[in-house]
């Protein structure tokens, strides 16, 4: 069983938490390089006149990359906004019936949120769309927010589903 927040769901359930704790390692790495281009940038600015060339362009390359791996974390902890108007109102399977509605509706829209940025990012590639000042092709990152996209989709079907099941109480 799993402890803390996911208390109540086997390993088993968990779609992927090895994944999951990878994704937060690659998300604090990109940040402490945010960080560090952010620093670069601004002492060689104000302390030496010399600006970090392409620093935004890196900082925006960064940040886009941060919030892809972000969206799949964010599904997996359910810690997206969510509003509770009359939940607390409905009964045990109805409940449960509802919270996987939201959770296969979300799947849904995630899906063809998914589509559009791959349709999006071969745009991209097919006109070689570069960065202004580095160059740097902006392709690979709607590819990846397109992947990370189509796995929040994955997440909250996998959640639909035991929800719908009963295997979880979650969210």
């Amino acid at each position: 069983m799993i402890e803390g927040e996911n208390a109540g769901i086997s390993a088993l359930e968990m779609p992927a938490p090895r994944v999951i704790a990878v994704l937060r390692l690659i998300s604090a790495a990109l940040m402490f390089s945010m960080m560090s281009v952010t620093f670069v940038d601004v002492v060689g600015r104000y302390l030496l006149s010399l600006p970090l060339p392409g620093s935004s362009e890196i900082g925006q390359v960064l940040m886009a990359s941060i919030v892809a791996l972000s969206i799949p974390m964010v599904s997996e902890q359910h810690q997206h906004v969510k509003m509770a108007l009359f939940v607390s109102a409905l009964g045990g399977k109805a409940r449960r019936i509802l919270d996987a509605a939201v959770f296969f509706g979300s799947a849904l829209v995630l899906i063809f949120i998914a589509v559009l940025l791959w349709r999006q990012a071969s745009t991209l590639r097919e006109m070689n769309t570069t960065t202004i000042f580095l160059q740097l092709p902006m392709a690979p990152s709607a590819y990846a927010l397109s992947v990370f996209t189509g796995a929040t989709a994955l997440i909250e079907f996998w959640y639909g589903r035991l929800v719908l099941i009963g295997a979880s109480e979650r969210p």
